[in-house]
């Protein structure tokens, strides 16, 4: 899966959360609601920056009630 900041939207579908628009190529948001949650973090590392997606409960959600975190 690619993160791209593109000017066409033409064909994709409009998402919209609190107040942030996204656009996800059609078929996409299917795939995406087998998952519980999806956050998607701009981080900054030793000087680096980028995206993080994360998709999923993980331990971040407090779901580990199985304990199959590590």
């Amino acid at each position: 899966m690619g993160l791209a900041l593109d000017e066409s939207v033409d064909g994709l579908e409009k998402l919209e959360h609190n107040g942030i628009e996204t656009y996800i190529e059609p078929g996409l948001k299917e795939f995406l609601t087998q998952f519980e949650a999806i956050s998607i973090d701009h981080v900054t590392i030793g000087g680096r920056s980028g995206f993080v997606v994360k998709a999923g409960a993980g331990c971040d959600s407090g779901s580990c009630s199985s304990g199959t975190c590590g």
